[in-house]
């Protein structure tokens, strides 16, 4: 039995299928996984990446990203900063530190003006505490804490007095101290010259 030869235009055909068939099945699987359809797809994946582009900063003060166009961030913890490179796809954030080739991965979504970053992976290993979830409003300007101010607040939210305030009671007790030590001297001045004249009164009865 003879093996029919393909023609060049069946071949042709029959490659352009096989990549068809390629793209097409993670694309269904995908689309089928986030509910969407395969524009919505595209754009998810266009839209969302130019949608990080900018500065974001948490509601603490102390946390910050700058995302910028050539994939390059900047992370701020209070006015200290770290540089990296980013990739974003498929609704996911990698960002590399390029100096210790560290690595986190978040899943993200940006609505409005509002970034969630869900911690997914660092350096390979998942997460062993609960989950790890970072809120960041969009900003023109960064305007973060410093790091004593942060303190101080944690110190008045739990009403833990600040060394300042320490000082100054310790003043306090030790001017109290003083005042009892004072008052004490005065009391025992005044017995000793109570008795003195006691003393002397019952001498002069007797002189008599």
């Amino acid at each position: 039995m003879k093996v029919k030869k393909l023609s060049k235009a069946q071949i042709i055909i029959a490659i352009v299928l096989i990549v068809v068939l390629i793209i097409a099945i993670p694309t269904v699987i995908y689309c089928t996984k986030n509910k969407e359809t395969p524009v919505q797809m595209v754009q998810t994946i266009f839209n969302d990446n130019k949608k990080l582009i900018g500065k974001w900063q948490d509601d603490s003060g102390l946390l910050g990203y700058e995302f910028k166009e050539e994939g390059v961030y900047d992370s701020y913890i209070s006015n200290f900063n770290f540089t990296g490179k980013y990739t974003a796809a498929n609704k996911k954030l990698t960002l590399k530190n390029t100096k210790t080739n560290g690595t986190v991965v978040y899943a993200y979504e940006v609505k409005g003006d509002e970034l969630t970053l869900t911690l997914l992976e660092t350096n390979g290993q998942a997460p062993t505490n609960q989950e790890e979830v970072h809120t960041f409003k969009k900003v023109d300007e960064f305007n973060f804490k410093t790091i004593t101010d942060a303190i101080q607040e944690l110190a008045d939210q739990f009403g833990i007095s600040s060394e300042d305030d320490t000082e100054e009671e310790n003043a306090e007790a030790t001017s109290d101290a003083e005042d009892e030590d004072t008052s004490e001297e005065a009391t025992e001045e005044e017995t000793e010259e109570a008795t003195e004249e006691e003393t002397e009164e019952a001498t002069e009865e007797d002189e008599d």
